[in-house]
């Protein structure tokens, strides 16, 4: 778990203005590590809208992060 939140330190700060409460929420699974995260109140982070929504804002940052306009 020590890895996860040293990547999160890392990676995430730059993101951190525009998707605050979107990694809160990620870093509070961890508290959930052991158990199934369906369980979990952060269940609803594996329904495929989720997927979906994280596929977005995957691609829109990526072309963002090099300059490209997705049209």
């Amino acid at each position: 778990m020590s890895a996860a939140l040293a990547y999160a330190r890392r990676h995430f700060a730059p993101f951190q203005h525009a998707h605050m409460r979107d990694i809160q929420q990620l870093m509070a699974c961890l508290l959930y590590a052991s158990r199934p995260l369906s369980d979990s109140p952060y269940g609803h982070l594996l329904s495929v809208s989720a997927l979906q929504d994280a596929i977005v804002d995957f691609v829109r940052e990526a072309c963002n992060t090099h300059g490209q306009v997705r049209g």
